[in-house]
């Protein structure tokens, strides 16, 4: 939901932004999707229920996109950074908080997870310039 406001709030900025915004969040999702399903599947939770409840999951960020847009669209600029400020300090803050004792474990795949780290932001920088 959160990425899904982000997106909306970068499309109440400029139509560019929003989307330069949701082709890096369905390219960042993608993995977060099959890790959700995989826990929902180790956590034994009935395959209907599941099913149900992975089904809501691609429905979430352009519901987010929609209140984001339409909560900031003819907004003051000081009102959108504000708001784009709060939610890029919320994701910083929940990324950090998963990575950093993930990156912290002994044995952790530091071979294969810093230089596709550093691939996304050189893809995000790609897409932008793009875009």
């Amino acid at each position: 939901m959160s990425d899904g406001l982000m997106t909306g709030s970068g499309a109440a900025v400029e139509a560019s932004l929003g989307m330069l915004l949701a082709m890096s969040q369905i390219i960042g999702n993608l993995p977060g999707g099959f890790a959700i399903a995989a826990n929902f599947r180790t956590a034994s939770i009935p395959r209907v229920q599941r099913l149900i409840m992975l089904s809501f999951y691609p429905f979430l960020p352009p519901l987010g996109a929609a209140l984001g847009y339409l909560a900031l669209r003819g907004s003051g600029d000081i009102t959108v950074g504000i708001a784009l400020a709060v939610l890029a300090g919320l994701l910083l803050t929940a990324t950090v908080e998963e990575i950093v004792p993930e990156a912290d474990e002994s044995g952790a795949p530091r071979r294969i997870s810093s230089p596709a780290f550093a691939g996304g932001f050189a893809l995000l920088l790609l897409m932008s310039a793009y875009l």
